[in-house]
């Protein structure tokens, strides 16, 4: 047989479901003569053996004949290899087990003991790794500068693996994956909408399942804001400020001297100095200076004046209309606040 130059193309792989029909590869060329002619072998057929190199090392981890391939009259060959074969040892060798992941192969075709060519592969053959990765118990591993920090969340729509999480990544029950060094569960943010996000929920009280959807943010936050059984809930900050939990007693950031005396906001949750536990409304005890004058001579008659005031002849109702001396408008309320603004707060799932 004369040497034979080859023109190589690697064309789709068949990759049917696991557990059945193989991965083969398929292989299509052109023979041609050392004339540079299209090459027919006088048989009409040729025999090739198929040669799998990891990188360009010197030493190939799989190889196979195939034998008998029709040649057409334009020097044309189309077959296939795989799925069995053997490595230079004569081990038996599963084309769809070598490791496409992370090794960039080359392909040797030789006819008889004639080299035809050696080309590393392209991207199609490594649908094969595709292919493991989505097969039950098998691990799919993300990798990159985006890993630990700027990954977005992603959803994987295949029922039939199980998926493991992995740091700073957390899976739920539907196969949401989400990037916990971005935000993680339990998060509380204000929020300017009124339903909430994917992926987060109102802080309104709500009881839900400790497992499925709402495991990863009770794996966080507990029943720090009330549960019971096989549920949890979220907070409840409707109408409510927001505090920092107090720091231990004596330290500088005791600042809260009541947090003894904190009761928990639902039936299960956290009272004291823990996150969960709430506080009524108060005001502050204070004392004013208070003058006594006799009236008329009389002892046994005072009005009583407050320090630095103005004498006053009536007197003044704690619940009468308190102004801000500019355009009389009303200040008293039911309550004492600062100025404020509606937002939603919601946490992370």
């Amino acid at each position: 047989m004369k040497k034979q130059l080859l023109s190589l193309c690697l064309a789709a792989l068949s990759l049917t479901a696991v557990a059945q029909t193989p991965s083969r590869i398929s292989y299509q060329s052109v023979l041609r003569g050392t004339d540079g002619a299209a090459f027919v072998p006088t048989s009409g057929t040729v025999n090739l053996t198929f040669h799998l190199y990891e990188g360009t090392s010197g030493t190939y981890v799989y190889t196979q004949d195939v034998n008998n391939i029709a040649v057409s009259d334009y020097g044309v060959v189309n077959t296939e290899f795989g799925p069995n074969g053997t490595n230079i040892s004569g081990t038996a060798v599963i084309l769809s087990t070598l490791n496409w992941s992370t090794i960039g192969y080359e392909l040797e075709v030789l006819a008889g003991s004639t080299s035809l060519g050696r080309k590393a592969f392209g991207t199609v053959p490594y649908a094969l790794y595709a292919n493991s990765a989505g097969a039950t118990g098998q691990q799919v591993s993300i990798t990159g500068d985006g890993v630990g920090g700027a990954y977005p969340n992603f959803t994987i729509t295949d029922a039939n693996t199980t998926y493991t999480a992995g740091a700073g990544i957390a899976i739920d029950a539907n196969n949401q994956i989400t990037n916990t060094a971005i935000t993680p569960a339990g998060t509380i943010v204000a929020f300017g909408g009124t339903t909430a996000p994917a992926g987060w929920a109102l802080c309104d009280g709500a009881s839900y399942s400790t497992t499925g959807t709402y495991a990863n943010l009770f794996a966080a936050i507990g029943s720090a804001f009330g549960g019971s059984g096989n549920n949890f809930n979220v907070p409840d900050f409707r109408g409510r400020f927001l505090r920092g939990v107090d720091g231990p007693d004596g330290s500088a950031s005791d600042r809260d001297p009541n947090s003894g005396t904190r009761t928990a906001m639902s039936i299960g949750g956290l009272p004291g100095n823990s996150v969960g536990s709430i506080q009524a409304d108060a005001f502050q005890g204070h004392r004013h200076n208070i003058q006594n004058y006799n009236v008329g001579g009389s002892p046994n008659q005072f009005l009583q004046y407050a320090a630095n005031a103005n004498p006053v002849s009536s007197t003044v109702s704690s619940l009468d209309p308190i102004t801000d001396g500019t355009n009389g408008t009303p200040r008293i309320s039911s309550e004492t606040r600062p100025i404020n603004a509606y937002v939603n707060y919601i946490i992370k799932l």
